[in-house]
């Protein structure tokens, strides 16, 4: 082989191996700049959702104590017993969409998920269908509620720190 076929071949070598580098350097970070945006989305999807549950989960409970305030001061004061009514009555309606809510947002197949489903809905049906003698049993369905979210609610923030 003579002295310029092998500068020739020397350069194409180059090239080719410069061009290879490009081609395979350009792939990996097309897949890494794919992965980290996939990512950064999942990981706003996720604290979205995790604000839409906690928000959700805190009205739903605050209309339930409005809805049992209200039940109650309509069972001693029969002159407000009309304004206390509409209350009560708008707060359970808030309650029901709520929980509707909260149910579309979670995996009935999670233990956690349907736990808190539950309860929801064993506190609406108190404040729907319970009277002086089971209100008293509304703090521990308030204390079993948060305590449940904030189960759900603290694996969700850790699946986001983690970017998953």
């Amino acid at each position: 082989m003579s002295q310029e076929n092998i500068i020739l071949l020397t350069a194409v070598i180059s090239s080719l191996a410069a061009i290879i580098g490009v081609v395979i350097g350009s792939v990996v970070s097309y897949f890494i700049a794919r992965q980290q945006f996939r990512a950064t989305v999942l990981s706003a999807n996720r604290q979205q959702w995790i604000n839409t549950l906690r928000d959700c989960i805190a009205d739903f409970q605050t209309k339930a104590k409005i809805a049992i305030v209200e039940a109650n001061l309509a069972e001693h004061d029969q002159t407000s017993v009309a304004a206390n009514v509409k209350n009560h009555y708008e707060a359970l309606e808030t309650m029901r969409f709520i929980a509707n809510k909260v149910a579309l947002l979670l995996n009935p197949n999670e233990a956690d998920h349907s736990e808190l489903i539950s309860l929801l809905k064993k506190l609406e049906d108190l404040c729907i269908n319970g009277g002086p003698s089971d209100w008293k049993n509304e703090g521990k369905l308030q204390d079993s509620i948060t305590s449940t979210g904030q189960r759900i609610l603290k694996r969700e923030w850790e699946r986001v720190k983690r970017g998953k």
